[in-house]
């Protein structure tokens, strides 16, 4: 059935009550619900289709409107004609009565709004496949599902954002894919992926829940964000159940804990690195960049690459901790690139244990890594927070000390003195 543009231009929002009951029906699972967002939008979406359409009708381009559907092949079902006429034969005195050509041109833009949804999820899927595939985890997928086909216990490690934690579930789940992007064999019935915070949980949890298209999965994933007693006493649980249970399989997954340690814990278990890939993937394209990370924990040959002089042509970028504050001069730094953080280690009183915390740095440390630029030469430091977080900065970092104590008068050696209450919970 053909409509001119001008059939659509009837006043649906004085018969809106009764287009609801019609089109949003209240019930378990309508198209759309009446208490949805996208409820409100198609009203709006009618408006504006009306104001467009109200615009050409001057026009000498005036065409049907019909010939304007650029549809998904997507048909709703016309049960509603019948209502409607057997509605419209109670009003058919009533001059507010809407006619048999406005309806089913509502009914047209109702399946054009169903068209212009379905279009918006296929954008959004086809950029989150795309995305997915981007991720740097996604280069070790193959790996990843051949390590676990030998062996029970792997440990993942990469930097944050690389997509372990949403991506390394559904690897499990699907297993292998073909040429096309469908699964080729089964994957895990049962995966477990642990958090340990539980703002992250619940995140983690509906981000894997929208990439999977709301399929719920499936062995056991476990992530190993900080360690400390507890998770050691975890793992020691864990080793003994891949004793106990031959199907069991376990993916350790940090960006953070010493890969080395873990592996000789389970055995010397295989393990796959995805550290500084992105910036690693842009150097090897680019041919210009030299990426290198600088900690404590490097070997002293690998700690001396970074004060070599970089070729004509060619960029170095040093991924560093704050270790480089202090006493540290690296020749040809030109840019700094400040987080404004640190980790350190404090003593917890409640927990009584030590922890790495993440703080603030001091005013001090903001300019010690500034200093870090320009120091043979013109530098920029970019930081990455605003002058009224700065503001709040303590002036200089909090002194880690450590004091003996046969008598308290020795207390007095120190240069600062911890609270009474970290004294007495210590020595309880």
């Amino acid at each position: 059935m053909e409509f001119k543009d001008s059939d659509c231009l009837c006043d649906y929002l004085s018969h809106k009550k009764r287009l609801t009951d019609l089109f949003f029906p209240d019930h378990k699972n309508p198209i759309i619900s009446r208490y949805s967002n996208a409820y409100k939008d198609f009203w709006n979406f009618l408006q504006k289709l009306q104001k467009w359409v109200q615009s050409r009708c001057s026009s000498e381009d005036s065409c049907l409107l019909s010939q304007k559907r650029d549809r998904l092949n997507i048909r709703t079902v016309n049960y509603r004609l019948e209502d409607f006429l057997r509605h419209r034969e109670v009003d058919r005195h009533s001059s507010r009565a809407l006619s048999r050509q406005n309806f089913l041109c509502f009914h047209l833009i109702f399946d054009m709004y169903l068209d212009f949804l379905q279009k918006q999820k296929v954008s959004r899927i086809v950029k989150l496949k795309r995305d997915q595939a981007a991720l740097p985890m996604a280069a070790f997928r193959s790996q990843l599902l051949d390590q676990l086909n030998t062996h029970r216990v792997v440990v993942v490690a990469g930097d944050t954002g690389c997509g372990k934690s949403t991506q390394v579930p559904q690897y499990l789940h699907f297993g292998e894919l073909d040429s096309y992007g469908q699964p080729v064999g089964k994957g895990y019935r049962r995966i477990a992926v642990t958090q340990p915070r539980r703002i992250a949980c619940i995140s983690l949890a509906a981000r894997v829940s929208t990439e999977m298209l709301n399929e719920l999965g499936s062995k056991v994933a476990f992530q190993v964000h900080e360690r400390h007693w507890q998770t050691d006493c975890l793992l020691g649980l864990v080793k003994c159940l891949v004793m106990a249970r031959p199907e069991l399989r376990v993916v350790l997954m940090s960006a953070t804990i010493n890969v080395q340690l873990f592996s000789s814990f389970f055995d010397n278990c295989p393990i796959i690195e995805a550290i500084m890939e992105p910036a690693r993937a842009y150097a090897e394209q680019t041919k210009r960049w030299i990426i290198l990370p600088l900690h404590s924990t490097l070997s002293a040959v690998d700690q001396e690459k970074v004060f070599h002089i970089a070729p004509d042509g060619v960029r170095k970028c040093v991924l560093s901790t704050n270790i480089s504050e202090t006493s540290l001069t690296i020749d040809g730094i030109r840019f700094v690139a400040d987080s404004g953080k640190v980790k350190e280690l404090s003593w917890d009183s409640s927990a009584r244990l030590r922890r790495l915390k993440e703080f603030p740095i001091s005013k001090a440390s903001a300019n010690q890594r500034k200093g870090r630029a320009g120091r043979t030469g013109p530098g920029v430091c970019f930081r990455f927070y605003s002058q009224e977080d700065y503001d709040q900065f303590e002036v200089c970092s909090p002194v880690s000390f450590f004091f003996l104590l046969h008598d308290w008068d020795h207390s007095s050696l120190s240069v600062s003195h911890p609270t009474s209450l970290s004294v007495r919970s210590r020595f309880q």
